[in-house]
């Protein structure tokens, strides 16, 4: 049970820190974030363990970060973000192009899975 919790602690911390610099914190973030180009938004929460799987693997992607944005929201500190935009389950990610939302995903996702995403999508 210990080791259990450690590695759901380690998961959460990844989770946290992945992209820590592209996290939207305000609706008005989001908005202009996605108002144009290529963007994958990320909806989790930190004691969200496929949460946690999926920050991973969105990290793990080899993209070009100036044809595809990746942006994250913490849903415990932006409930609103997640009422106006995403679903109520976790994780959910959505593409979205020149602003529009193109799909949408609720659960974890492997590497290969999201690079498929992106070539349906934005190419």
């Amino acid at each position: 049970m210990k080791k259990l919790l450690m590695m759901m602690a380690t998961v959460a911390t990844l989770a946290t820190s992945c992209f820590g610099e592209n996290e939207i914190h305000s609706i008005q973030e989001y908005e202009a974030a996605t108002k144009q180009g290529n963007v994958i938004v990320d909806f989790y929460a930190p004691w969200c363990m496929p949460c946690g799987e999926l920050s991973l693997n969105l990290k793990k992607l080899k993209v070009d970060e100036d044809f595809v944005k990746i942006y994250k929201v913490n849903i415990d500190e932006n409930p609103d973000l997640q009422a106006l935009y995403a679903k109520p389950q976790i994780p959910t990610i959505l593409y979205i192009k020149n602003g529009k939302v193109i799909d949408g995903h609720i659960g974890s996702k492997t590497v290969s899975q999201l690079e498929n995403d992106i070539a349906n999508y934005f190419y």
